[in-house]
């Protein structure tokens, strides 16, 4: 079993996000306001434009995405596979399962897709003590937003067969089902972007060189914790890298984290619990404490 390694690191700037707000008379109205406050909220997460791409060129993954696309629940609007598998590739990104949020939402731009799922399919023959031998056909599945990059989940679809044939018409089969409980995450999520807040970041450790880094002393934690390689990223040999800011306060607090590269398989999490963990040494200039964003790197 593989164990991550940590590495602090400064990030490419990495423009906030702009969520569209709703008009402030909406709250001014009387208390039906809130019921058309929300109507409006889920007729306009509903019209989202939802991509779905198979970068790894495996029949299995693209049979499934068509599968996924071909049941999405209207009133979602499906961008035409082909398309999307084009201008997918013209970003030329090199772990397609594996993105960092400028990435992601260069994609979802190129596209012209508000959220794209990628989907990585396969089959293997698996045993277990209550079945001696078995037929495992899985689809992973990212969904990602083009808004913000960020992965708004990751899922995994298996089911097991006699046989591989079996199996695989099993999953397929399977994915209507899988599109109508994306079709909610993707609304659910529309309206959470809709309704966040804006986080104005820490200042960035600036690069070796620059006057900015004289005297400066970035955030450091006391002790460094490995997180966990999980089960799931286990039993799929999962690969991967996961990066995430955090921001820290002048008294070593922690302000703020946000996942910068995400890997699904439960990895993104298992990082974020790890740094929650952790008792930080503030960032200092010339003896002055001050609040300052890191960016930490584990590698899976």
């Amino acid at each position: 079993m593989r164990f991550p390694g940590i590495t602090i690191t400064r990030a490419a700037p990495i423009p906030n996000s702009r969520f569209r707000r709703l008009p402030r008379r909406v709250s001014a109205w009387c208390p039906t306001g809130v019921l058309i406050c929300l109507a409006f909220l889920s007729a306009d997460a509903a019209g989202q434009r939802v991509a779905a791409i198979a970068p790894d060129g495996n029949p299995r993954s693209a049979e499934y995405a068509e599968r996924l696309l071909s049941t999405m629940p209207e009133p979602l609007r499906v961008v035409d596979i082909s398309a999307a598998s084009s201008a997918f590739e013209s970003v030329g990104v090199e772990s397609p399962y594996n993105l960092n949020l400028d990435e992601a939402r260069r994609i979802g731009a190129v596209i012209g897709c508000d959220y794209f799922l990628l989907i990585a399919a396969a089959n293997q023959r698996r045993s277990s003590s209550a079945k001696p031998s078995f037929f495992e056909a899985y689809a992973s599945i990212f969904l990602a937003s083009s808004r913000s990059g960020r992965l708004i989940l990751w899922t995994l679809d298996r089911v097991e067969g006699e046989s591989a044939e079996s199996a695989d018409e099993m999953l397929i089969n399977s994915a209507g089902k899988m599109a109508a409980e994306l079709r909610q995450k993707i609304i659910s999520a529309r309206e959470g972007e809709l309704a966040a807040q804006e986080f104005t970041p820490f200042t960035e450790v600036p690069e070796e060189g620059k006057p900015e880094a004289k005297g400066l002393r970035p955030p450091l934690p006391y002790r460094r914790i490995k997180p966990e390689y999980t089960l799931t990223a286990y039993l799929y040999s999962v690969i991967a890298t996961v990066d995430i800011f955090v921001d820290i306060t002048e008294e070593g607090e922690l302000a703020n984290i946000d996942i910068a590269r995400w890997a699904g398989y439960g990895l993104d999490e298992s990082v974020i619990e790890n740094v929650r963990k952790m008792n930080w040494r503030p960032a200092t200039r010339n003896g002055r404490k001050l609040p300052m964003r890191v960016l930490l790197r584990y590698n899976f």
